[in-house]
């Protein structure tokens, strides 16, 4: 929890390879005051499974996403 931004306005993306660590954590950050936790339901396998991409340079996800997701 020490990552966290301290707006608590700010979306905060949580994910776990299969989801449900992820789910957890994504309530004990929510119960920490945190508005806007997203988890990534079935975790990063869903993810890569329904084709989307992985980024390794952080950079280059706030250049080709838009802050509104």
């Amino acid at each position: 929890m020490g990552e966290l931004p301290k707006n608590k306005d700010m979306k905060v993306l949580v994910y776990c390879k299969a989801g449900n660590r992820g789910a957890a954590a994504s309530q004990l950050i929510a119960d920490a005051g945190y508005k806007r936790v997203y988890n990534v339901q079935g975790g990063i396998n869903s993810w890569v499974n329904a084709g989307c991409p992985i980024v390794v340079d952080p950079t280059e996800w706030t250049a080709s996403y838009p802050s509104s997701l």
